[in-house]
């Protein structure tokens, strides 16, 4: 029916001059488009605007009983409608936030940014992005399955006919999956690879080329996209899956833990400027603290480091450990040092520092740190109060608010 004749009809609503075929006619309008309920309440609103102001006229009182009951039914029922339709049209809760920490950023399918991500908050399918080294956020279904996404990462989450599906663009990636129902494995897709899960416990490292998979419990099916070949990854094994056919696309024993690491650039840089010969400086970055001790942004000069970089070995944190940082400085400064780890044969627990370590270079500029692990403390109160027993994930040397010419040139783990 063209406009014209629905705003007669709408008219006539009104003014209470309408047939009760015209009236069926406008029911069937309204039922079937939206456009047209759109134009009805944009209608009825000014229809009593104008009243308020004494624009309209009354109408006879001797039928006004009955069409306004009429009316007020037709308005009920297109409340009804419009309640189902943007019910339809609104996304649907996927995940909670259960922690964030640094700055997080979500993009939802409209596009709109949301850096307020705390606990508690309840997020629909979209991109959710972790911005810095030290940025992590854990999101849980429903169902009881959680994310841990860390470092810079990018994540797209969705739900397609009650599968959930988990695109990791880049970055790092824990899931704690629960079992899924029964044809519907949780699926993890990246540049290289694709797994799907049916209840397990497992870590994802990837980035454009390759996609490390470690499997801490259960099983998850692998396959590399480049040639769809598939691997079955079980408890205590992992597999790198390359665009690179030439590289071995086998499921391995998860390697045992080792209690020394020393650095090797440019391989384990994170964050930082790498000249041969000359180490990491530091680069600057924002930090807004975390979701339970949020702060102004500080800027923050660091030089970030990845001990588990490819196939290496994780390394264990004992009581006997110690950290050592040799590097180059401006001036004196204080300098904090600090690292993240996961749980042994697990995903995510804890950060670890040490704030205002004095640093007073040679006459070279050059100094030297040598750090007992009993120095360390947890960054949150929610963490483990020892890192004795757990994996390092990654460490960081830095300077606050002072670019002080932070340059290190070798980082060491050992007892």
């Amino acid at each position: 029916m063209p406009e014209t004749n629905l705003d007669t009809l709408l008219a006539r609503l009104v003014d209470e001059t309408i047939t009760e075929a015209e009236f069926e006619k406008l029911e069937r309008m309204l039922a079937n488009d939206p456009d047209a309920q759109r134009r009805y309440v944009h209608y009825i609103d000014l229809h009593a605007d104008l009243q308020e102001v004494g624009e309209v006229v009354p109408v006879k009182t001797r039928s006004r009983r009955g069409a306004m009951a009429g009316l007020f039914a037709l308005a009920a029922a297109l409340m009804l409608t419009l309640f189902f339709l943007w019910q339809a049209a609104t996304p649907k809760p996927l995940v909670q936030v259960v922690d964030a920490d640094g700055p997080v950023r979500w993009l939802g399918a409209s596009g709109l940014a949301d850096t307020e991500l705390q606990p508690g908050k309840r997020l629909p399918g979209g991109t959710l992005e972790t911005l810095t080294p030290g940025s992590s956020i854990e999101l849980a279904f429903d169902d009881g399955t959680t994310l841990v996404l860390s470092g810079r990462s990018v994540l797209m989450i969705s739900l397609v006919e009650n599968q959930k599906v988990l695109r990791l663009r880049q970055g790092n990636l824990s899931v704690q999956a629960e079992k899924q129902e029964p044809g519907h494995p949780l699926l993890v897709f990246t540049p290289s690879s694709e797994a799907a899960v049916l209840g397990t416990q497992f870590n994802v490292k990837a980035d454009a080329f390759s996609t490390r998979v470690t499997v801490n419990e259960g099983l998850v099916r692998v396959k590399r996209i480049a040639d769809s070949q598939v691997q079955e990854v079980a408890a205590d094994q992992q597999v790198v899956a390359a665009l690179d056919l030439d590289t071995e696309f086998t499921a391995t024993p998860r390697r045992k833990t080792v209690t020394h690491w020393q650095s090797e650039l440019p391989r384990d840089q994170l964050q930082g400027r790498w000249k041969p010969g000359a180490g990491l400086r530091a680069m600057p970055h924002l930090w807004k603290g975390t979701a339970e001790e949020p702060t102004s942004p500080i800027l923050l000069y660091s030089a970030v480091f990845d001990p588990s970089v490819g196939k290496r070995s994780p390394v264990l944190l004992t009581e006997s450990t110690r950290l050592t940082v040799h590097g180059r400085i401006d001036r004196a400064h204080p300098v904090s040092v600090g690292f993240g780890t996961n749980r042994a044969r697990g995903g995510p627990i804890g950060k670890y520092a040490m704030q205002g370590v004095r640093v007073t270079p040679d006459k070279e500029g050059r100094f030297s740190l040598d750090l007992p692990l009993s120095d360390f403390s947890p960054k949150r109160t929610r963490f483990p109060s020892s890192p004795v027993g757990q994996e390092i994930d990654w460490l960081w040397i830095q300077t606050v608010k002072v670019d002080a010419g932070l340059v290190v040139e070798r980082v060491e783990l050992g007892e």
